[in-house]
C-alpha cells in the first residue's frame, strides 16, 4: 500500500490554480459504484487507501499518487478493495 499524499493543501492549490472544482470524496471499504458516467469531464487523485476503476473492460487500481482522466460520457465503475476506506479528490 502507498502512502498518503503529503501535502493535500497544496496539491488542492495546484489544482485549483489550473481553473479545477474540488471535490474532496471518501468511500468505506467495499463500497461499489454500477456502471455509470457523467455529463462532464474528472479527473479523479487519490489521497489515502485504495480504489479500482473499471473502464472499457481494463481494471485499474489506484493508489495514493494515482491520477484518472474520466471524460465526458466515459462509463466506469468502482469498487473500494481491501478493509481500509479510500479518500480521493473529484475535480472537473
Amino acid at each position: 500500500m502507498h502512502a498518503p499524499v503529503q501535502d493535500h493543501a497544496a496539491l488542492e492549490k495546484a489544482l485549483r490554480a489550473r481553473g479545477l472544482s474540488i471535490f474532496n470524496w471518501s468511500d468505506g471499504p467495499g463500497t461499489i459504484y454500477s456502471p455509470h458516467c457523467h455529463s462532464h469531464d474528472e479527473y479523479i487523485i487519490v489521497v489515502e487507501g485504495s480504489i479500482e476503476f473499471t473502464v472499457s473492460g481494463s481494471v485499474y487500481l489506484m493508489e495514493p499518487g494515482d491520477e484518472l482522466v474520466l471524460p465526458e460520457g466515459t462509463m466506469h465503475s468502482a469498487y473500494v478493495p481491501g478493509d481500509d476506506p479510500v479518500h480521493y479528490l473529484i475535480c472537473s
